[in-house]
């Protein structure tokens, strides 16, 4: 199965922001602010992530999609970590421990269909 770019998003957000939510909410975030920046996370590196592997498997037709696809997934770790340590005034080191844990399930669950 093969989903379409708004399909993928919806599926992000729905595995992404729960997780961010709870996982901020053991560090003492309010469920507004964790629900802000979880949404604002995903938001901003879905698109870039979506297009810039369409690009890589579709026009330059890499044999190496599995390489690109790490990279793309770290790339999008470390900004959403970034946003969320931030946004959610949280350490650097739980940022990428929040931010690590929502992509893999949301990667991992995406991978799967």
């Amino acid at each position: 199965m093969s989903l379409s770019q708004a399909q993928a998003f919806a599926l992000t957000q729905l595995i992404e922001v729960p997780l961010i939510m709870l996982m901020a909410h053991y560090y003492h975030v309010t469920w507004q602010r964790s629900l802000g920046f979880a949404v604002l996370a995903s938001t901003l590196t879905h698109p870039l992530a979506w297009w810039f592997t369409w690009f890589m498997n579709v026009i330059v037709f890499s044999p190496h999609r599995w390489i690109w696809f790490a990279i793309t997934e770290g790339t999008v770790w470390l900004v959403e970590s970034v946003i969320l340590s931030k946004g959610l005034r949280l350490s650097w080191a739980k940022g990428l421990y929040i931010s690590a844990v929502a992509n893999a399930h949301s990667a991992g669950f995406g991978l799967c269909l």
